[in-house]
């Protein structure tokens, strides 16, 4: 990915919810590289909706388990909302609703910047 379509997060309000702290730290060190603005993060389903409801975000990356919580009704809310986010998991995406089959997905393990170029490509992809 070109460093031009990564710039586009510069500024971006960016929810973070992953609840492995070394991840956590990694993707929030490399969006701040980036310029993107961390909004959160969130280690839980709980904290992620509240953060999602009190603070304007233009994207996200979610982790689709946190501590055996699933994500899926955050993701429903930013969809329903038109925000763009990527999954990044361990898990199979065979294995996600069949509403989320086709959402940007990043397998983990991946580096942190994998990740951020995942979620860049909706940005580009928006115009």
């Amino acid at each position: 990915m070109a460093k031009e379509e990564i710039e586009r997060l510069r500024g971006s309000r960016i929810l973070l919810v992953e609840d492995e702290p070394l991840l956590l730290m990694a993707l929030a060190d490399e969006l701040e590289r980036v310029g993107a603005i961390i909004v959160g993060p969130a280690g839980s389903l709980d904290r992620a909706l509240e953060v999602a409801g009190a603070i304007q975000i233009d994207g996200a990356i979610l982790d689709i388990s946190l501590h055996a919580e699933s994500i899926f009704p955050l993701a429903d809310l930013l969809a329903n909302r038109n925000i763009p986010f990527i999954f990044a998991s361990a898990q199979d995406c065979s294995q996600f609703p069949s509403r989320f089959l086709n959402a940007p997905f990043c397998p983990k393990p991946a580096l942190p910047m994998e990740v951020i170029a995942t979620l860049a490509r909706l940005f580009v992809s928006r115009g």
